[in-house]
């Protein structure tokens, strides 16, 4: 059987359009509107006075939270942007939980309340 017209049309054409499609994911993704706060940071980076400050504090609630120091600052930013932009302390002491959890610490809803005020008083004071 031969190969009619239209066939070899769409065979030459395939890849050049998907070639083409491809470029599209080269462009860099830009941020959605759902992205949650605690994934955002815009807070002002912590003074070495400040840095000493959070790490003592977070120490003094759970040695395990400052295992990784820089991780356990990266966090304590996090949660003063939360507290900034979400202002509903339920949902910013949830965020805070998960943000520690995920850093290999046991944290419970308690817990991280006592983080987040920790983190306020030695950090964030908006």
């Amino acid at each position: 059987m031969r190969p009619t017209r239209l066939t070899v049309i769409a065979a030459i054409a395939a890849p050049i359009l998907l070639v083409g499609c491809g470029s599209q994911q080269d462009e860099p993704e830009t941020t959605s509107a759902q992205t949650s706060p605690s994934q955002v940071v815009s807070f002002q980076p912590p003074t070495d006075e400040q840095k000493k400050a959070v790490l003592t504090a977070l120490a003094a609630i759970d040695p395990a939270l400052t295992k990784a120091p820089d991780t356990a600052l990266f966090h304590a930013m996090s949660t003063c942007d939360d507290i900034r932009i979400v202002k509903d302390q339920a949902t910013v002491v949830s965020y805070t939980a998960d943000r520690y959890r995920a850093a290999g610490a046991e944290v419970d809803i308690a817990k991280a309340g006592r983080i987040v005020e920790a983190i306020k008083s030695a950090y964030c004071t908006s």
